[in-house]
């Protein structure tokens, strides 16, 4: 019976634990508990392997690189638990389960990350809490939250929601730093309260407000969730923010979050960044976001080779834009750090762009699955001007649905410009009722699209023009 207990590792580019060939008995089994386990680069920050017996309970992992958060390989092993843990990693994994016959028990763990997929059940990679939950039988009292913790490397943590989440175990009566256990423990090697409740109802936005910010009030969402729907209503002026909004705990279909003009007047509630670097190039950046409103705020730039206004990525689901106006940079360049609006999402579903107004940039609107096919995306009814190369670019989306929108390119002599340009949306596409204006490039390009007999696509009702040398369609 092996004990790990009470450890402070940090494997920096390499690894903070690995246990392997380790067995013991059913009766004696070993414990390892109450650690923070951090590491930086492309391996496993935990790497379990070929064990028999083993009890991972509590501890809190972060892998801030690329890597996995923990990797575990039961061939032909029986008896491992993993329970009450904070499985956290950036762009990599929270747990890559193989073999997992040698896994007994799997099950109120925090399983978070801000990369494409949540984990891996054998040799299938799973999106989300659900996706982990239904493959794999697991963590049917596990969550999906920011375990907020002080830093990379300081894993004590603040969220909330996850303070009195756990299942009271006898082999762990304290944590990591010898404070007792409650009994209804914290999930990760910390034991804390929660001392923040949930947001629910109408916020007010601005000096003098509930929240001074908009970061302030997205920070609140983000540590202490919601328990129903939630309105933040932004009053008059210009908000000088770059905000990135990602998961919010327990929003759901029903608890949308809202983000809108206070006075129903998009062009009074201005909301602007100069990003100056790739990578952070947005004024707003949703990223593994679901359940969101944007309605009614004009969202611009102050950059220039560095220009992105909202940008979408990794996983992406219950979106709606709706009567915002966007004002992307002035482009004379086919540059992707320029694009206005950049949906480029591994994941998406449920995307309607509704009413909005979208200028500039090389691209005005650009909407992409990197991963598997999006699906029910909805843009209709939208006005997109000047943008330099595409007005509304699609790629992998099943279904798109382009309706109402009108489209103007940014220079008649523009011989590149395509007004909409559809590539690989398959099953029954629709594009109807625009008014498309490719003045010197296309009106529409419609490429690699392919339905199918009994349910066709449909390009109907629309008024398409060019004056150039190029086919208008």
């Amino acid at each position: 019976a092996i004990e790990i207990t009470a450890n402070r590792l940090k494997g920096n580019g390499g690894f903070a634990l690995v246990v392997s060939n380790s067995n013991a008995q059913a009766l004696s089994p070993g414990l390892i508990a109450n650690n923070f386990l951090f590491s930086s680069g492309n391996n496993a920050t935990v790497n379990l392997t070929a064990n028999d017996y083993q009890l991972f309970y509590h501890n809190s992992v972060f892998n801030s690189g690329s890597g996995n958060g923990l990797a575990f390989t039961g061939n032909g092993r029986t008896g491992n638990e993993i329970v009450n843990n904070i499985l956290a990693a950036s762009a990599g994994l929270t747990i890559d389960a193989d073999f997992v016959a040698g896994l007994a028990t799997v099950d109120y763990n925090n399983l978070y990350n801000t990369g494409a997929n949540l984990a891996q059940y054998g040799a299938t990679n799973v999106a989300d809490l659900a996706a982990w939950q239904a493959i794999s039988g697991y963590d049917t009292n596990g969550f999906s939250i920011d375990p907020q913790y002080v830093s990379a490397t300081d894993l004590h943590a603040n969220s909330p929601l996850i303070a009195d989440a756990g299942i009271s175990l006898t082999q762990v009566s304290t944590d990591i730093d010898g404070e007792p256990r409650d009994a209804t423990p914290s999930i990760g090697a910390d034991e804390y309260m929660n001392n923040l409740p949930p947001l629910s109802g109408t916020y007010a936005i601005g000096s003098g407000g509930d929240y001074p910010t908009i970061e302030s009030a997205i920070d609140a969402l983000r540590i202490a969730g919601v328990s129903g729907p939630v309105v933040l209503n932004l009053a008059a002026g210009t908000y000088n923010e770059q905000v990135e909004i990602g998961a919010i705990p327990n929003s759901t279909e029903t608890n949308t979050i809202t983000i809108q003009s206070s006075n129903g007047n998009a062009a009074d509630v201005v909301w602007d960044f100069a990003p100056s670097a790739s990578g952070m190039n947005y004024t707003l950046l949703l990223n593994n976001t679901a359940h969101i409103i944007l309605r009614e705020l004009t969202l611009s730039t102050g950059g220039t080779s560095f220009s992105t206004v909202l940008e979408a990525r990794n996983r992406i689901e219950e979106v709606l834009i709706e009567s915002c106006t966007i004002q992307g940079y002035q482009s004379s360049s086919t540059s992707t750090e320029r694009i206005a609006v950049e949906i480029s999402a591994t994941q998406l579903s449920d995307l309607s762009i509704v009413g909005t107004q979208v200028s500039g940039g090389s691209t005005g609107l650009y909407i992409k699955s990197n991963g598997s096919k999006g699906e029910n995306v909805n843009v209709t009814n939208n006005t997109i001007n000047d943008a330099y190369s595409n007005g509304i670019a699609v790629d992998d989306i099943d279904g798109i649905v382009l309706q109402n929108n009108e489209v103007v390119s940014v220079t008649p002599t523009q011989s590149g410009f395509r007004a909409i340009n559809v590539n690989d949306c398959d099953n029954a596409i629709e594009i109807t009722a625009n008014r498309l204006k490719g003045n010197g490039g296309f009106a529409l390009v419609v490429s690699n699209s392919n339905a199918q007999a009994l349910s066709p696509g449909l390009i109907a009702n629309n008024f398409l023009f060019s004056s150039g040398n190029n086919a208008t369609v």
